[in-house]
């Protein structure tokens, strides 16, 4: 099976955490736009003018509560846009100014669980845009806890589960690794839920140095490689050359190759191994 031809590389150091939804950041920075201009100006604007006309007769009551009447509801807005304000900084690269957003949305009675679940779910994001993999998982694990009392579906409980399994594999707790694939539910319809599955299991068997429990699942984990999948297609390079399909092994050196700096921030013996087979490949090719 050949994969899927490859577009242009998309760089994002938030790619490769499955609990990280890079389509609810784009959704959250459509969000507020339209809400900033379709909602905030139009009713701060209206309300000043209420104001303005009120002053203007004399009426210093009637200014009094239209004046405070826009403050009550441009404060309500930008209350309930704070998420997708902290989204649209993250989508912009601004990951101090995300952070402090969604530290304001964690605190205790601050946010519905929801909400707060979400604030976890995007920290644990920026920690690992950083490389600070137990602070990732000190997040995942908090969203856990949140999802749990919320009685989240399925689909996203799976998402965090998984993401707690490569965040242990990736520092070095196996074990705990391993004990979290066994507790994994089924795994849900779509790719995104395919990747993390993938990713987890390939993580932990490149943590054993052992191809094994994997190898019946790389004819299928194959079409799931694309541009925003360079750490999946680096553990898949290094599990398809285990398993003597270098065909195969090369087209995912090359989309691994596309963001060798993730990989090597991420996992740098994958990294070190990656550079050492594609020095191999060049010297058998030429």
């Amino acid at each position: 099976m050949t994969l899927p031809a490859r577009a242009e590389p998309i760089a994002s150091p938030l790619e490769g955490l499955p609990l990280c939804d890079p389509a609810e950041i784009e959704r959250a920075t459509g969000f507020v736009r339209t809400v900033r201009s379709l909602v905030t100006v139009p009713l701060t604007t209206l309300g000043l003018l209420a104001t303005l006309a009120a002053l203007s007769v004399g009426n210093l009551l009637a200014a009094t509560l239209a004046g405070a009447a826009t403050l009550g509801v441009v404060f309500s807005l930008v209350r309930d846009t704070r998420l997708s304000v902290a989204l649209d900084r993250l989508r912009s690269g601004r990951l101090a100014e995300a952070e402090q957003g969604m530290h304001s949305l964690v605190q205790p009675h601050v946010s519905p669980d929801r909400q707060r679940g979400r604030a976890q779910a995007y920290l644990a994001a920026i920690a690992w845009a950083r490389g600070h993999h137990a602070v990732a998982l000190r997040w995942t694990k908090a969203r856990g806890a949140t999802l749990e009392r919320v009685g989240a579906a399925a689909d996203e409980v799976f998402l965090n589960e998984a993401s707690a399994v490569l965040l242990l594999a990736l520092l070095g707790k196996l074990a705990e690794a391993e004990a979290g694939l066994a507790q994994l539910g089924p795994t849900p319809e779509g790719d995104r839920w395919a990747r993390a599955e993938a990713a987890a299991r390939l993580c932990v068997a490149f943590g054993r140095d052992d191809v094994e429990p994997v190898r019946l699942h790389l004819h299928r984990w194959m079409p799931l490689l694309g541009a925003d999948t360079p750490l999946l297609a680096a553990w898949m390079t290094w599990a398809l050359d285990r398993v003597q399909r270098p065909e195969a092994a090369y087209q995912a050196a090359a989309i691994a190759r596309s963001d060798a700096p993730a990989v090597a921030r991420h996992v740098p013996r994958l990294a070190d191994w990656l550079s050492r087979f594609e020095t191999a490949r060049l010297h058998y090719r030429s």
